[in-house]
């Protein structure tokens, strides 16, 4: 529901902003994709040496992964569903035997 897409968007808001090295942020409803709606989070960071840009997308990650579990707020992975009629026998299929 749109409530949860708000949801989410104000708590990544509140996650980037609450990271030390981050001073300013912008979350957007990005788009409808066939199997999610997708949010963006872009945060401004002053982090030197630039070694620190990974421990930081390390931190703010986590962080994002462990509010939005707790939240109960969804990660849309790609599935895929293969339907098979009832009453279709399974097909063996020939094993390759190697020939000396």
């Amino acid at each position: 529901p749109a409530d949860r897409v708000q949801e989410a968007m104000k708590l990544l808001e509140e996650i980037l902003l609450a990271h030390p090295r981050i001073r300013q942020a912008t979350v957007r409803f990005k788009s409808l994709s066939a199997y999610s709606l997708d949010v963006v989070g872009f945060g401004w960071a002053d982090y030197k040496p630039a070694a620190e840009y990974g421990q930081m997308l390390s931190e703010l990650t986590l962080e994002i992964k462990n509010r939005f579990d707790r939240a109960g707020l969804g990660f849309a992975f790609p599935t895929q569903t293969i339907d098979i009629p009832v009453g279709i026998a399974p097909v063996s299929l020939p094993t390759a035997t190697a020939k000396s």
